[in-house]
């Protein structure tokens, strides 16, 4: 089954900072941006930028099981983990309130992040030097919403490809590293 984005949630502009995001480390609020969903899907809690808001005006405040998306440049989706009330989003981001039982907040990142999801993102763009999706293009957006064991199967691939990712980094890493310590030996004591 297909249906429109616009009927299985809500989909939130992020609030509007007039310029840069002034940074305050005791400030009341996190800002979630952009730059801070990760590649696989994730978004790192501890890493956003804190601000002073006196009086919020937009309906741009997180809830957990929120899905993120990137609506310039990158289309890039994540969903937010967190019990804190008081985390908002920039205007680089929407948020998508998934509002029915059937459609899980996971699955709708795997399909926003995967090579069908960008590919329907990309017919909405209409940015022509920076990529941009208006809001109002994509509530139009077709999302495919298989059973809840599929969309299960969905995001366990998807967990699991980014998990064995990740760990070929790290053990590319660890290979640099000795090569270069061994390298480091070897020119130092000849």
């Amino acid at each position: 089954m297909t249906t429109k984005l616009s009927s299985v949630g809500e989909v939130i502009s992020g609030h509007t900072f007039r310029g840069a995001i002034p940074h305050d480390k005791d400030g009341n609020y996190a800002v979630v941006q952009a730059k801070n969903i990760n590649k696989d899907g994730t978004i790192d809690n501890n890493d956003l930028e804190r601000t002073i808001i006196e009086k919020m005006r937009s309906k741009g405040t997180v809830q957990d099981g929120d899905v993120l998306l990137s609506n310039r440049g990158t289309f890039r989706s994540a969903v937010y983990r967190g019990d804190d009330t008081n985390v908002i989003v920039a205007s680089s981001l929407y948020i998508l309130r998934v509002q029915q039982s059937d459609l899980l907040p996971e699955y709708l990142m795997v399909f926003l992040n995967s090579p069908l999801g960008q590919q329907h993102l990309g017919i909405l763009n209409r940015g022509t030097i920076i990529q941009s999706i208006p809001r109002q293009s994509l509530l139009s957006l077709d999302v495919p919403v298989p059973t809840i064991k599929k969309q299960h199967t969905a995001i366990s691939i998807y967990q699991n490809y980014h998990s064995r990712i990740a760990l070929y980094e790290r053990k590319t890493d660890l290979h640099e590293q000795v090569a270069n310590h061994a390298l480091s030996l070897l020119l130092t004591h000849s």
